[in-house]
């Protein structure tokens, strides 16, 4: 293998890890991102909910 060809094979795997690497962090960093999200909205959900449960138990007690 001449000296030009295993500099090139070289340059060409590094571009390649970089990246793959790259793209395994953007998805990693993405996933994290809509987990981040979802929890945002659970998170709201229940708040709703609470709301919701103390409405409905006000309008179940008698006024006086």
């Amino acid at each position: 293998m001449g000296s030009r060809t295993r500099i090139l094979a070289l340059l060409f795997f590094g571009v390649v890890a970089v990246g793959t690497g790259a793209g395994i962090f953007e998805v990693h960093r993405e996933q994290k991102l809509e987990r981040q999200a979802l929890h945002q909205g659970v998170i709201r959900d229940q708040h709703l909910l609470a709301l919701k449960e103390q409405q409905l138990r006000q309008d179940a007690t008698p006024d006086r």
